[in-house]
């Protein structure tokens, strides 16, 4: 009966002691689970942080270029739109020349010489002459045909204007010798022989200064000057303001 008991005790001591320890290992496991929980949704929670911070990285990179692109695609929109639908005169902030207050913009004056030497042995007249011609023209633009186009947010004006034409020509002759041994008593035929040459002169000089290729390049240089100083000189606020002179045939 004792050894029974005995056993009976000893089973349940057994028991006692199994239940123990697998109720200490289910709290191990337990508390190793929630530690990997916890580990995997600071790891999880790190990454998404990280990854947030570099997608931020990558958006303002990807924004800053998008900008760029649309603001150069505005740009060349404007301008054409500008170009062939307007030929804008006046544009607010940007101030152009008004073509109305002046028709043909003189631009330059250039002068060209002539001198002329005759012996009495060369005509019949037996006249000896001598003369200096100088011959002056001025080269102009006609502002009537001018077209501006105006680009405020890029601060650029785009003038087209057509190649500078010559005008004005005039003539002045100085005497340096004459003497008429023929007809001394007869001033006309002297006067005549001084007029004819004096035409002869003009008329060669005026051809020789139409294409003289120097002068017309420096009549479109001056030309890119006054027109461009005289846009910044109506806009004083833009000191960053760009001219661009374009010639059109």
């Amino acid at each position: 009966m004792n050894n029974t008991s005995n056993t009976q005790q000893v089973e349940e001591q057994v028991k006692k002691k199994t239940f123990s320890f697998f109720y200490i290992f289910i709290i191990v496991i337990g508390v190793a689970i929630l530690g990997v929980v916890f580990y995997s949704v600071y790891l999880m929670r790190d990454t998404v942080s990280n990854g947030a911070d570099e997608l931020k990285d990558v958006y303002n990179l990807t924004k800053d270029a998008e900008i760029e692109k649309w603001e150069e695609k505005y740009h060349d929109d404007y301008y054409d739109m500008a170009e062939k639908k307007y030929h804008v005169k006046t544009v607010a902030n940007i101030n152009v020349i008004d073509e109305q207050e002046i028709s043909n913009l003189e631009v330059l004056q250039v002068s060209d010489v002539e001198y002329f030497t005759e012996n009495k042995d060369d005509n019949e007249y037996k006249i000896t002459f001598w003369a200096k011609y100088t011959a002056t023209g001025v080269y102009y633009v006609d502002l009537m045909q001018a077209e501006y186009i105006v680009d405020n947010n890029h601060n650029t004006v785009t003038v087209r204007l057509p190649e500078p034409k010559i005008d004005k020509f005039s003539i002045d002759d100085e005497i340096l010798f004459k003497k008429d041994d023929a007809f001394d008593d007869n001033y006309s035929v002297g006067d005549n022989f001084a007029e004819n040459k004096r035409k002869e002169a003009y008329s060669k000089l005026e051809e020789r200064i139409r294409s003289n290729q120097e002068l017309f390049t420096s009549a479109k240089k001056q030309t890119e000057i006054i027109v461009s100083n005289w846009i910044k000189t109506l806009n004083p606020d833009r000191a960053d303001l760009t001219v661009f002179v374009e010639f059109v045939k």
